[in-house]
């Protein structure tokens, strides 16, 4: 008899993966790039739930004062209006101006 070996589900594969803080960089650099092309809010929630799924499910390392560091999903359901620097800023994220222009070399 052949022993049966247990799989992983594609989304185990991607919270391990997301331990690692370069993987967790890229996998959001690339979510915010897919959602200025397309526009999908929520694609782009769904993946910042993942990543802080990844971090445990709480906001860790937010300056907040939070009593009780709710999880993502409470937060953005009781404040819809929450800023993007705050909600990155508690996945351990900041924002960095880049040029969309070209810069000319000299």
């Amino acid at each position: 008899m052949i022993a049966k070996r247990a799989l992983r589900t594609f989304e185990e594969c991607l919270l391990e993966m997301l331990q690692d803080p370069e993987e967790t960089q890229e996998y959001l650099k690339v979510s915010l790039e897919e959602y200025k092309l397309d526009k999908d809010f929520k694609v782009l929630l769904r993946s910042l739930r993942i990543i802080a799924q990844a971090k445990g499910g709480v906001l860790e390392g937010s300056n907040h004062s939070e009593p009780d560091q709710r999880n993502l999903d409470s937060i953005l359901s009781e404040n819809p209006n929450l800023g993007w620097n705050a909600i990155l800023e508690a996945l351990g994220f900041t924002f960095k101006a880049i040029s969309v222009e070209h810069v000319p070399s000299f």
